[in-house]
This record gives structure tokens, sequence and C-alpha cells, in this order.
């Protein structure tokens, strides 16, 4: 298992799924920034965010075809697709382009195919819940059913194959009033490694640690340490990933995994980044006639619903305009820009 130093903010966790999560999880209200180290490998960050909503799956129950490495899965032209995340009042032209990430889709709507009621286990702990919603997480390629207990605690599940995608396990209350002892980093990295053992390989995996201090109210103040396991190929990263979210009591709190173990059989190898980056700067003009630079952000190996690979550019459109006094504003815009090989 690779072990990754982390040198700035932690930027493993999608700015959308960030936010999404903290949307979706009220109890999750954080305070000031720290640091820490773990020994001798790891660089600790406390951040203030939240953790993500993802998705655990299998590429058998989905029926997506199985992908050999040594294929070159980037044989053809490359296209791009507008892919959301824009400022509707950046002055662009915009569509969402894959048509699974389009905005109905994202928006909470009803599965009638949903099951009602729903039972879940997650580290030997049982939950039934009632369904609420579903929609699709970007940049998942399936939608998510939610569920939600009588006591309040809420999962979601694959829509498709029933399996569990993310689960929140206790509340801010029930986590201050338990008398337990705060455990070393130690003890909490090797619980978060062997609820991660149980659907993945953790040595394929580069581990990051985010520490979170969280004051669920003026009486009370504690760590949340979240262990990601994330898979990067050729030096970069997929959504093939899990994030595992403990107390530092050493509580299961969250499990939020993205296309966790599904990008195993994805290959970079023939992946030409020059050409990716052309057609992202194509893109770029036909949606914006008016701009003066632009900039990628980031960028993440996906896998889309038919089970091919893409690559999904963040992009910052940037704007300079002259103020009456001399000076000069520039304003950014960010726009996703995906980019698939026909």
């Amino acid at each position: 298992m690779k072990t990754e130093r982390l040198t700035g903010l932690f930027d493993n966790i999608d700015d959308d799924i960030l936010r999404q999560a903290a949307e979706t999880d009220d109890d999750m209200k954080f305070s000031k920034l720290k640091h820490s180290t773990f020994k001798g490998t790891l660089l600790m960050k406390k951040v203030i965010a939240a953790a993500a909503c993802l998705c655990l799956v299998t590429a058998a129950a989905l029926g997506i075809p199985a992908l050999l490495k040594s294929d070159n899965q980037w044989k053809g032209s490359y296209k791009a697709l507008e892919a959301g995340n824009y400022d509707s009042s950046d002055g662009g032209t915009h569509s969402v382009e894959y048509d699974l990430w389009s905005s109905e889709n994202q928006t909470r709507h009803e599965n009638k195919s949903a099951a009602k009621e729903l039972t879940i286990t997650i580290n030997g702990q049982t939950l039934t819940g009632k369904y609420k919603h579903s929609l699709v997480r970007k940049p998942n390629n399936y939608v998510s059913d939610f569920y939600e207990t009588d006591d309040g605690y809420r999962f979601t599940v694959n829509a498709n194959t029933g399996e569990l995608v993310n689960c929140w396990l206790i509340t801010a209350k029930e986590e201050k009033d338990l008398d337990l002892p705060v455990k070393s980093e130690e003890e909490l990295r090797t619980i978060a490694e062997n609820i991660a053992k149980q659907y993945i390989n953790v040595n394929e995996y580069t581990v990051k640690l985010e520490i979170k201090e969280y004051a669920p109210d003026s009486n009370h103040l504690f760590d949340i340490y979240n262990f990601t396991f994330q898979r990067y190929i050729n030096n970069i990263k997929t959504t093939d990933y899990v994030i595992i979210s403990v107390s530092d009591k050493g509580i299961l709190r969250q499990f939020s995994s993205l296309m966790l173990g599904k990008m195993a059989k994805v290959s970079l190898d023939g992946f030409d980044a020059e050409t990716a980056e052309a057609v992202v700067k194509d893109k770029v003009n036909t949606v914006y006639r008016n701009y003066d630079s632009y900039e990628i952000k980031d960028q993440t190996a996906v896998l889309l619903q038919d089970g091919s690979p893409a690559m999904l550019y963040k992009v910052s459109v940037k704007k300079e305009y002259n103020n009456s006094d001399g000076t000069t504003c520039v304003e950014s815009y960010p726009v996703d820009i995906l980019v698939v090989c026909e």
C-alpha cells in the first residue's frame, strides 16, 4: 500500500461531492484547521469539509464489459463533452452533453422500482431504512437510492445492484455521550484499514488522511479521521476510492465510496494528454465566445455507464474587466469537461 504525503490542502475529494455531502449531512459542522503528523509517512491536514456521498459497486453486478490492461482503451478520436458545474451567469452557451449527468438526473426524484424499505449491514451493524428519493451523483455512472431509518440514520444504495453507496452511522449527540478513551493515530488507521479490506486490496491504493476538528456544541470538541484509499493509474487519480471516517474514539461514522474496485482493469497507457487538452480547448472556445484565458485545475479518470474510461477535467475560465478607476478585475468561472474516446 502506497502512502502519499500531503503538502497542501486535501485535494482528493471532488468539490462537487464535498458540497453534496455537506448538503446531505446536516450533522457535519466543523471548525478550525489544524495539522498533525502520521509517524514517518503521512502529513495530515485538519480541513473544514464534509465527507463524500459515494458508491460501492462491482463490474459483474452492473454488467459492464471486462477491460483488459493490455488493451489500448484510447484508440480512436477524442471528443470533449460539457459535463456541468457551470455558472449560468458566465456568458457561456451551456448544455450538459453527457445525459446521465443532466440536471434532471442530479435532482431528487422518485425511483418507482426502489424498495420502500431496505435493510443493509455495514461493519457488523444492521440498519433498516425507508425510501426517501433517488438521484445521480456526478461522477457516478448510476442512480443512487436514499433511505433513512426511524432513528435518523441515513444510507444510500446503488439503484441497479442494491449495494451500499454511503452510510452515516452515528449522530453528534450519541458520539459526545460515549464514555470511551481517545485512540492513537495508529489504532485509528488499523480500524480504517480493516474496514477497507472488506472491499478492496488496500495495497493497490494510495492512502491520504484528512483530520477534521468537530465541535457539535460549545462544550464538546473531538476529531474525525477520514482515511481515503484511492487508486491512481499512471499517477492520475481515479474515481476508484473509498473514504472511511472514524472518530478519535474509533467509532465508524461514515462510509463513502465511488467506483470502488471498478478501475483495476482500466489502462491509461494509450491516453494522449496533449490531444485531450486540445479538445478541451476547442470546447472552451465553443462554449465561451468571449474570455481571456482558462486553466485546467484538475483531472480525474472516470468510468462511464457503458464501461469505457474517460477523463474529467475541471476548468476555470477567466474574464478580465477594466474598472473606471483604472484597475483590472479578473473573474473566474468553473466548468466541467469530459473527454471521451470514440
